[in-house]
């Protein structure tokens, strides 16, 4: 895999611009602009803990998360909520440091959710639904984050007047009361 100094950004629409910043090509400046998404683009990731990963991941408002693969600027949808666009807005994303197939999602009411991407759906070529969703906050979640040393711990920051940022005990989490116990 060649190594490249790319620049990517997103925009309210669902544009993704990317811009190869060593391609010296008159005709465009190495600027590429792309329509994956019908909404805002809430986060743009690479995954850090691969180095031969081409792709880059983005997460939109629109309930997706697509990822375009850098050497054949080709989009694939990776997930998609089984909630309807309407009630559900995705508004970050992270890997999990500790396996490149794990991601943490936040939403716009306040509940994280978590994908493997080995598991796939039966019935589609991507993942429509979480192995597991739990509520974090009475806001909307405005990242998530796993602690780097110890993967049973999240960190969340969610929308309130005063902003509210916790650390939660994943092995806390419970099929019938979601989250126990989170430290604010």
């Amino acid at each position: 895999f060649q190594q490249k100094l790319i620049v990517a950004c997103g925009d309210k629409e669902g544009n993704i611009g990317i811009w190869d910043v060593d391609n010296s090509s008159i005709e465009n400046q190495g600027i590429f602009k792309y329509k994956p998404h019908v909404s805002n683009i809430c986060a743009i990731h690479c995954n850090n803990n691969s180095i031969i990963d081409s792709r880059l991941y983005t997460c939109s408002y629109d309930g997706t998360i697509r990822y375009i693969d850098l050497n054949t600027s080709t989009f694939t949808l990776l997930f998609q909520t089984p909630e309807d666009i309407h009630d559900i807005i995705l508004s970050d994303i992270n890997f999990s440091p500790f396996n490149d197939n794990e991601i943490f999602i936040g939403r716009n009411d306040g509940k994280i959710g978590f994908i493997d991407t080995r598991i796939g759906s039966s019935s589609h070529a991507y993942i429509s639904n979480y192995q597991w969703l739990f509520p974090f906050h009475e806001y909307k979640i405005n990242s998530v984050q796993q602690h780097p040393i110890d993967s049973n711990y999240l960190l969340s920051a969610s929308s309130t007047k005063l902003g509210n940022i916790s650390i939660h005990d994943i092995r806390k989490l419970n099929k019938k009361k979601g989250l126990v116990q989170a430290h604010q």
